[in-house]
């Protein structure tokens, strides 16, 4: 028996070994699209204060276009981006935290009318963000102009890149979440997974742990079994 531990601790003190040495600031990043294609969100996690409506507020679309990805944000109904210092209009991470303050382009109608922001944090945003944007066309709070949607390409990144930040949000945006009389209630909130949408990817220490211990446990029985017979 005592064999059978000792051969046990081994392999997975050297599992333990290899987790060392392939660990970066990376390997704890939670992976929040495991698609090729496309990723949806909804925008309903609300973290300002108030207790509007539950509902999806607007919506999140990550598409892969070759080396690129295309972003989508489009709030619903009379809902806007708000400008009130909760956070930004839109807020996320990247795997790494690279350098893409050159590979962030406004597309269609939201050129000229966000500006790009790095390093962001605060509370009422959900935490800390390495990117994001902000209206710099919109009014004070929720005051006109009103802008509803923003698009964006970010060059030479894949879908795979996209993480959760520090405090497990996928996203936050600062909106107004406004009925057909004006009145709205103001915030950040959320994006989480929308329909049909699979889980995060476990990150790659975790699977090799994993991996080392059905190795072990595998070998620990055929040796049993060979001393058996």
């Amino acid at each position: 028996m005592g064999s059978y531990k000792a051969f046990f601790a081994a392999v997975i003190g050297a599992g333990a070994a290899i987790i060392v040495s392939l660990a970066s600031p990376a390997s704890a990043d939670t992976i929040i699209c495991n698609y090729t294609s496309s990723c949806s969100y909804n925008i309903n996690d609300w973290m300002g204060s108030g207790n509007p409506a539950p509902a999806t507020w607007g919506t999140i679309k990550l598409t892969q276009s070759g080396a690129n990805v295309d972003v989508s944000v489009q709030l619903s109904g009379y809902n806007v981006f708000a400008v009130t210092g909760a956070g930004q209009s839109f807020l996320w991470d990247l795997s790494g935290d690279p350098n893409i303050s050159s590979n962030v382009l406004l597309t269609g109608a939201s050129v000229g009318k966000f500006d790009f922001v790095t390093n962001y944090s605060k509370t009422s945003a959900g935490g800390a963000w390495d990117y994001g944007f902000q209206c710099s066309a919109c009014g004070s709070g929720t005051s006109s102009p009103n802008l509803n949607s923003l698009t964006f390409e970010i060059k030479g990144i894949t879908l795979s890149e996209f993480i959760a930040n520090s405090s497990g949000h996928d996203f936050s945006s600062d909106i107004g979440i406004c009925n057909s009389d004006g009145k709205c209630s103001t915030g950040a909130a959320a994006g989480t997974f929308g329909a049909g949408q699979s889980q995060p990817v476990p990150e790659p220490a975790s699977i090799l742990l994993l991996g080392s211990g059905f190795a072990a446990l595998k070998l620990v029985r055929r040796k049993r079994r060979k001393r058996v017979s």
